[in-house]
């Protein structure tokens, strides 16, 4: 079977139209203070630039992605309730640490799921940045192996009567 970024995009177009996709380029954050929010980005989340474009744009390169950030706020406003951009850090615990020796607190989480660990952290105009962490092969097939069994359990007893 293909992968899922292989498959066609669009249902019922003929193969000349579809689109195929090889990754996320960058995503960007809308900003409305431009000095705010790399104290942010670079002193709490310890991003280090990649670019200036501008005295208002800045870009972190993070992988084969760019994070980028912006602060152009009669064209493009901030949102809380907009994107949310998740970054793969190494090590979950640590940044957990950090953010509270930062005095950040949680927006969303932290939590855990069978797949990954996250949190969710506001920026100075509220934009949510998500801390993630992938689980590995055999932490994913354990946890799902469990998430049947509790499944299984509870049809078990709802069962009985």
């Amino acid at each position: 079977m293909e992968p899922l970024s292989e498959r066609p995009v669009c249902r019922g177009e003929p193969s000349s139209l579809m689109i195929t996709y090889k990754e996320i380029a960058f995503t960007a954050y809308a900003v409305t203070n431009i000095k705010k929010a790399r104290t942010f980005y670079e002193g709490v989340l310890c991003l280090k630039p990649a670019r200036e474009l501008g005295k208002n744009f800045v870009e972190y390169d993070l992988g084969n992605g760019t994070l980028s950030v912006g602060c152009a706020p009669k064209m493009w406003p901030p949102s809380k309730k907009g994107t949310v951009a998740a970054l793969e850090v190494k090590d979950f615990d640590g940044a957990l640490e950090h953010l509270k020796k930062k005095k950040i607190k949680s927006a969303l989480g932290p939590f855990d799921s069978p797949m990954c660990r996250m949190v969710g952290v506001r920026d100075p105009d509220g934009n949510m940045i998500v801390l993630h962490q992938r689980k590995s092969a055999a932490e994913k097939k354990a946890a799902l192996e469990q998430a049947k069994e509790k499944t299984a359990v509870k049809k078990k007893v709802g069962g009985v009567k």
